[in-house]
């Protein structure tokens, strides 16, 4: 016996389907917005953060232009504060930058202190920077291979966690 679905209309969902959560959407030089992750049961040892955002809602690709207008860094690494169950990843509220389009962020958590040679690619530097282009290809490199291992401990190493949102420039 297997599960099987049959395709009859060309649509990305069934019609019971409910969607199961919103974008946020924030408007350039308007609306803040602040980076959290909610139920850390522990406090990880550093974290890295970086945003991939693609343009085509403002009639953009990727392709055409730069990478530093694709992707954005937090310095990273950096220890995040844990108040409670939430790590704060942003200290405070900011502006989001009048750059329109989908973003995705990607917050990768370090619960491991003998894997941060390995994921940084720095070796186990600790002064928080952007990474370029190459040392972001080696990190999320290394962020796919250590994801699926795991430790002496049988914990995972790292914890990688997404989130989207919008921005529209009014």
């Amino acid at each position: 016996m297997a599960l099987v679905i049959d395709q009859f209309a060309s649509t990305r969902a069934f019609a019971n389907a409910v969607p199961s959560g919103s974008t946020p959407i924030f408007l350039a030089g308007q609306d803040r917005g602040q980076l959290k992750f909610r139920g850390a049961r522990e406090t990880p040892v550093c974290a890295y953060v970086l945003f991939a955002r693609d343009p085509v809602l403002a009639g953009q690709y990727p392709w055409d232009l730069s990478w530093s207008e694709t992707v954005f860094w937090l310095p990273s690494p950096f220890v995040a504060p844990k108040e409670g169950d939430v790590l704060i990843l942003m200290s405070r509220p900011e502006h989001v930058q009048a750059k329109p389009g989908r973003f995705t962020a990607t917050a990768v958590l370090v619960w491991d202190q003998s894997v941060l040679s390995r994921l940084d690619p720095r070796g186990e530097a600790t002064s928080p920077i952007a990474f370029d282009e190459e040392q972001t290809c080696q990190f999320i490199n290394e962020v796919h291979t250590l994801a699926a291992g795991r430790t002496r401990r049988d914990m995972p190493a790292i914890s990688v966690s997404t989130a989207e949102y919008e921005v529209r420039v009014p």
